[in-house]
This record gives C-alpha cells, structure tokens and sequence, in this order.
C-alpha cells in the first residue's frame, strides 16, 4: 500500500486545504471528514472530497465549511495495484470568523417611524440602540433570529426629531459587533385643517400691515390695530389644540436654508419693559437672548410658528442699555441668528415726563422707585418681623377659629405675592420617545423646576375644563432642574394620549403647556410563557406561548468538545397560527447539551424567538440566577399622593417572581409581609408595580424566583428611599408660627 507523509492543513474561516505525499508511487488521493470522532458515527455521516488520478504529491480543498468548528478527517489513498492506506482521525479547527457590520443604511424615515438595515459576513442577531441624546441609547429594538442581511423597523418615534442610534450584533460564538453611531430625523407630522383658515387670515393682515407701514397716509392708531390683530391670531394659534384627524403634511426634510430675520423693531420702550418685533420669510419659533452685554444671560420666547413675531421683554432696569438678539428656527430645524440689536429704556421720570405726569405726581414716584432695594427688603422684613411679634403678643387671647383664619388670610397674601413672579419658561415642543407600554417625555424650562406631566387616554379626555381634563399627574415635584424627564407606564398599546407639561419654581406660580398628543406603539411581537416537560432521555417537549398569532418553529443542535454542532441541527414546524404552541424535540442523546430554540412568525413576517442556551434531559438541579436589579419611583400627584415604584430584574432562565418588602431598614432573613402578586407567566425579563409605598419613606425588599423545574431563590436585600412631597407655602407658615408660638401644632388636636 501507499506510504502517507508530509501532512499539512491550511485552514481559514470558511474552508481548508489539506496537502500530502505518496512519494513511494503514484495513488489517488482523497480526505474524508465530518464534525464527529465517534466512529459508528463518522462512518455514516463522513463526506468524501479528492482526486481519482494518479499522484505521489495531493491536495484537497475542503470547502463550504462553518468558522470555528472543528473538524475530524482520515485520508485514503489507493495505488494501481487497487492497495488502499488509510490514516487514522485527525482534526483541525477552521478559523473564527470575525464578525462585521457594513452596509448601515437608514432608509422609509416618516413621522413616527424608520427602517433601519446593515449586514454581517456571517449570520447573527439584529439589535438597534437608539434615542434622542447622543452616545445614550435608552431604546433598543431587538430581532433574535440569525440573518446575515438585517432589517429593523422602529416605529412609535416623534416626529420632527434627530435620533442617534447604532447597529448591534451577535453571533452563535458569542462575537459582538457594533457600529458606529448614525442619526437620522425623523420628518414633521401635522395636520393642518383647523389651522389652515387662521394662517390665511395672518398671511393677509400681514400684506395689510406691510402695505401699511409703507404707505405715508397710514396713521399710527391703524399699524397698532393690525399689530393687535396679528398679534391676538397668533396667540389663539399658539394655544389651540391640533386635531388628530385629517391628513398629513410631511416637511421636506432636504431643507438646509434658515430663515431671513428682517424688519426688526423696538417700540414701547419704558423705563422696565420693550416690545420687540421681526418679521421672517417662512413660519419659525420667536425667541430673544437679551441683557446688559453681549453675553446677555437672559432668554425666553415660544416655539409656534409664525412669519411675523412679537415679543414683550419684561423686569427690565431703568436708565440702562440693552442688547438683544433674535433667534427663530423653521420646521426642519435651520437656525437664523440676527445681529446683536441695542436699546436704551429711559429713566422713571423721563417715562413719567412722556407719559404727562405733574412734576409733583413725578416727583412722589420717582421718590417710592428709587428707594434702595436694601431698604425695601428692610422694611419687608420688620413688617413680617412685627406681625409676628403682634400675633405672639395676642396669640392667648383669641379663638382657634380665629387663628385659623388669620393663618389663612396670611396663606392667600403670600400666595397673591408668588403669583406676581413670572412661572416659568416651557422652552419648544417637548420630546416624546413612545413605546407600546411607556412613554419617556423631555422638555427644558428657563429656571430651576419641578417635572409633572398629566396625562389622559384621548378617549377620556375632556377639553377647556381644567385639571379633569386629565386623569394622572406623574413626575418630580421635589426635584427642580431645567432639564426634565418624565416616564409614563402602564400605557396601552396603540392608543393616542393627551398630555400637559407642568413646571412650578420654588416659589411663583406653575406654568402649564398647552395640550399635546402622542400615540404608543403596536404591541411588539413577544414569547411570554415558555415550558418545558421532560419525557424521557430521548424525547422533551417545549411549550410556549405569544402575544399574537403565529407560526412556531423548533431548531436544537448538540454541543460537541464545547462548541454547537451546527451540522447536527434539526428543526420542527407547526404552520397553524395559534397564540398556545407545542413542539417535541426527539432523538435527543441522554446527558448531551443542547441548544434549544423557539420561534415565531406573525402573519406579517415580524419574527421572534427565545433560546435556551444550554439543555439536557437530565433533571435540572440548578436554582435561576437574579441579576441587574433596577428601581424608580415617582410622585403620582393626584386627588391623593401616591408613590408609584417600579422594581425590574432579569433571569438566566425563563422564571415567574414576585417582590416582598417591609417599612424600614432590615438586615435578617424574615419573611417580609407584603408581596407583590406573583406573575403569571415565564420570563427572562421581570417587572413588579409597587403601589402601596407611602412617600419619604425607607423600605427593605428582596425579590424571588423560580424556573419550571421548580428551583427557587431569593436576592439579596435592597433598600429603596421613596420620594418625598416638599412642604407648601403654607405648612412652612405654619412650622415658623408653631417656632413663635410653640403651641400652633396642637391647632385641630
């Protein structure tokens, strides 16, 4: 027979060549393989690749192989004498493929959604990250079904917003790749019919009021009537509720001209206040930084759009020189910035002068406005500290009831006070990020505030009747910040909300928003139930169920030295659309891992699938493991204060859980009395409501969970500090009286 040497094997991610000698006499070559050592085996399953010609030097290229695999293979060659050598089994393992993400394409962006697409060398799963700030990523879509060409739809976005997102993907040999970060805006939807009539009657009064500006016979009692008459439009647009009905208007997004800032105007200048007006050649926002430098430091104005603007500057100094400048945005977003703009407001008494005021009327108010403010804060407070020291004085001598009602007199005072302080400034059209269950709502104020949103499904909700126009308020009402973020669970999927922003300083009145909408997302296609019953060492079956009607699939392949055979995979269909699935897997091998994987397909092609990473017919021993433990509480500001908390935790393995807690700081192992309610279905992603926490308090909760082999347990201990509710105006009058009086606390005892 042939002597086999010189043996040498080449390997890449895909393939090998494999190369060796007969150099005693000419014999075929040829190199039998499979992905299994076991002989019965091998011998059934082998593949068989070479050359029938005779030859002392062979080479064999082993092609369509899978990266990172190994391989078992024994070569054969035979001369022409029909003698036949054989080589024993010997392996190599292909290289890993690295995996890559190209082609990241961002294609169909609309209002509410866009399709995102990219590829891999290799197949893998799809999952874009994604949200409106920059290297944030609080969203991810995720498709767990492998593809070497992927597609992701993301759908329930806001409209006219810049989103930043990245690709991510993963293959069956734990690779991850990500690419790197892309954006897209999303384009502006707006119903224009109920606008339509008061935009035309402002395009028209503004040809008017131009015509009129440049014609001498125009007086200035008729400018200032069409002034108003813009100015009262623009108003009744700018709070009016859009309609949900009607078409849709999609802003072409290619636009990357600014608008044109011209015909810039100061009028009614007084000693503290300026009316500033500017006209622009397309609708865009209205807003003035201003101050006395160019660094200005103050800014304010609104986000509806117009083409004529006006605006009142306010609290101003007198005798002082004002710089302004003008900032107004079209829909898409360009910015157009005039140049730096002066004023000067007159002193008191030149306003007085102009206004035909006697030298006696001027010189009295000229005296009350110039005295220091040091003064004024003086007398403020000997008033405040001299009606303190009368009531403590007579404190003893009068009724409760008329206590009562001086406490109050005093609240209603001090409330008239606050209210003549500006509220603050709601800056823009809020971001709204909805899903199909929750909603996360961002806007900015010009001051330091509290974050409220109320909120009502548009079937419940009622127009022009103030708080019950909405059903809940949530947020932070303790925490003041010019940036807010409020989240919204618990909301149904594919349902239209309206919804109100409300932010209140620490002392003035609460600025609410007009009423916006957004509508929650279709109910993404989701695995909620899985089970599984072991039958024998050769047969399991799997059961799971789905939150619409699909089709079901089951693929399992054994693990073989560590790595997934994929030539040994196999799979089992059902066509039927049902939400209840069942599938068996058989011919299973006693005490061997398994890969086991469950899928579904919509009758809309939308695909989802769960995988259990590691099973095997033996009896499962091993409790699940708890991980990545999350809480967050809000204020839930209705008829009563609630304290809404959110406790979320994963699993390794589909589990059902519940959350146990306690008032208080706990250390030992006793049971906790109160349990949230145990959840119906297996999951590997848990979330539990707690609503029974009383706010500004501590509680201790731990979390239990228990897999369908019936092993359980039980976290570690956490604590939570639920939020607090600030003390009004009002009990802070009364906490300085009860410091006076000492005995104001026993007032209703």
């Amino acid at each position: 027979a042939p002597i086999i040497s010189s043996l040498n094997v080449a390997t890449s991610p895909t393939g090998a060549v494999i190369t060796w000698d007969t150099a005693t006499e000419n014999a075929t070559g040829y190199v039998e393989y499979a992905t299994t050592s076991v002989t019965s085996t091998f011998e059934s399953v082998y593949k068989q690749v070479g050359r029938s010609e005779l030859a002392q030097n062979h080479s064999v290229t082993l092609e369509g192989l899978v990266s990172n695999v190994t391989y078992y293979f024994r070569l054969r060659s035979t001369d022409a004498a029909n003698n036949t050598a054989t080589t024993t089994l010997d392996s190599f393992q292909t290289v890993l493929q690295p995996l890559t993400i190209t082609n990241v394409a961002t294609s169909t962006v609309t209002s509410d959604s866009a399709v995102i697409t990219w590829s891999t060398g290799q197949a893998a799963d799809s999952v874009v990250v994604y949200d409106i700030i920059p290297s944030t990523y609080g969203q991810s879509k995720t498709n767990l079904a492998p593809t070497s060409e992927h597609t992701i739809i993301l759908t329930g976005l806001a409209s006219s917003t810049t989103y930043y997102f990245r690709a991510v993907s993963s293959d069956v040999m734990g690779q991850t790749a990500t690419s790197s970060e892309y954006s897209f805006t999303t384009t502006a939807s707006i119903d224009p019919a109920d606008y339509q009539a008061k935009l035309d009657q402002i395009n028209d009064l503004l040809a008017q009021l131009a015509a009129a500006t440049s014609s001498q016979g125009a007086t200035a009692a008729q400018i200032s009537a069409l002034q108003s008459q813009v100015a009262s439009l623009q108003q009744q647009l700018a709070s009016a509720e859009k309609p949900s009905g009607g078409g849709v208007l999609v802003v072409d997004k290619t636009d990357k001209v600014a608008p044109k800032i011209s015909a810039i105007r100061t009028s009614e200048i007084k000693s503290d206040s300026a009316k500033i007006s500017w006209t622009t050649d397309e609708p865009a926002s209205s807003f003035i930084r201003y101050g006395t430098s160019t660094a200005y430091g103050e800014f304010s104005g609104y986000s509806d759009q117009f083409t004529s603007h006006f605006f009142q500057l306010k609290n101003l100094e007198p005798n002082s020189s004002y710089h302004y400048r003008i900032e107004s945005a079209d829909s898409s977003g360009n910015l157009a910035t005039s140049q730096d703009q002066i004023f000067q407001t007159p002193s008191l008494e030149e306003q007085l002068q102009a206004e035909g005021k006697t030298e006696e009327e001027i010189a009295k108010l000229v005296e009350e406005a110039q005295a220091p403010e040091e003064n004024k804060t003086n007398i403020l407070l000997a008033a405040a500290q001299k009606a303190m020291e009368i009531m403590s004085q007579v404190a003893n001598q009068v009724s409760l009831g008329t206590l009562e009602t001086t406490l109050l007199s005093q609240f209603d005072t001090i409330e008239k006070l606050a209210g003549s302080l500006p509220a603050p400034v709601l800056g823009g059209e809020p971001n709204v990020v909805a899903g199909a269950t929750s909603a996360t709502i961002r806007w900015l104020t010009n001051k330091e505030a509290s974050s409220l949103v109320a909120y009502v499904p548009a079937a419940s909700y009622l127009k022009d009747v103030g708080d019950q126009s909405y059903i809940q308020t949530v947020g932070q009402a303790n925490d003041l910040s010019k940036t807010h973020e409020v989240k919204l669970f618990g909301l149904k999927p594919n349902t239209t909300y309206h919804y109100q922003l409300r932010s209140k300083a620490a002392v003035g009145p609460e600025a609410r928003s007009r009423d916006f909408t957004f509508s929650t997302s279709d109910e993404a296609l989701e695995i909620i139930n899985t089970a599984i019953q072991n039958i024998s060492d050769q047969k399991a079956v799997f059961k799971w169920a789905t939150n619409q009607e699909t089709d079901a699939k089951l693929t399992y392949a054994p693990y073989r030295n560590g790595k997934i055979n994929i030539e040994e995979l196999k799979e089992v269909t059902d066509d039927h659309r049902s939400t209840t699935h069942e599938l068996a897997a058989t011919d299973l091998e006693g005490g061997v891992i398994y890969q086991i994987t469950m899928k579904s397909r919509n009758a809309k092609g939308n695909e989802v699938s769960d995988t259990i990473e590691q099973f095997s017919t033996t009896k499962d021993n091993l409790p699940p493991q708890i991980t990545n433990v999350q809480t967050e509480s809000a204020l839930s500001q209705g008829k009563q204060l609630k304290v809404q908390t959110i406790v979320s935790w994963q699993t390794n393995e589909p589990t059902v859980g519940y959350v146990s807690y306690i008032k208080g700081v706990v250390t030992d192992d006793r049971e906790f009395p109160d349990k949230t309610q145990l959840e119906a279905t297996y999951s590997r992603k848990h979330v539990a409501v707690v609503t029974k926490f009383d706010s500004g308090q501590v509680y201790t909760f731990r979390i239990a969970a228990t897999d369908s082999s019936g092993n359980t347990v039980t976290s570690k201990i956490y604590t939570i500090l639920t939020p607090k509710q600030k003390e009004s105006v009002f009990q802070l009058i009364l906490k300085n009286f009860e410091d006076i009086f000492g005995w104001v606390g026993q007032v209703g005892n």
